[in-house]
């Protein structure tokens, strides 16, 4: 893919809280969910800026995107499975779960392609 539809796919991923707010997946109320969208959204952004420019500029950017994504599936099987343990911690898991979607997604998306390094001088070889 080009850089151009990577970056792209990459900001629209900072734009799935307003996705989950029309489907609703996740077991949250309404009001939670209503109350965190702007900080969801505005984490998402920031995690999505940090992943690009994490990947782009260093060669960190599969390490972190596998920990953003193991770390997003931990948040997510918490929301699922132990919610009602939590009580205060809803609005929290729910804004971190998309931050951690964003950033492993521009992290994954915005990996430099690996280029051979070649040398300066010609090798002679005896």
């Amino acid at each position: 893919m080009t850089d151009q539809i990577k970056v792209a796919v990459s900001i629209l991923a900072a734009g799935a809280p307003w996705l989950e707010r029309v489907f609703r997946v996740f077991p949250v109320d309404d009001a939670i969910r209503t109350a965190a969208l702007p900080a969801a959204v505005l984490a998402s952004l920031l995690c999505v800026i940090a992943g690009y420019a994490t990947a782009r500029n260093s060669g960190h950017g599969l390490a972190v995107g596998w920990t953003a994504l193991v770390l997003f599936m931990a948040v997510v099987v918490a929301l699922f499975g132990f919610m009602d343990l939590i009580p205060r911690g809803q609005h929290g898991m729910y804004i971190s779960c998309f931050a951690l979607f964003g950033l492993s997604v521009s992290s994954f998306l915005s990996i430099k392609p690996y280029v051979e390094p070649s040398s300066a001088t010609p090798v002679t070889r005896w």
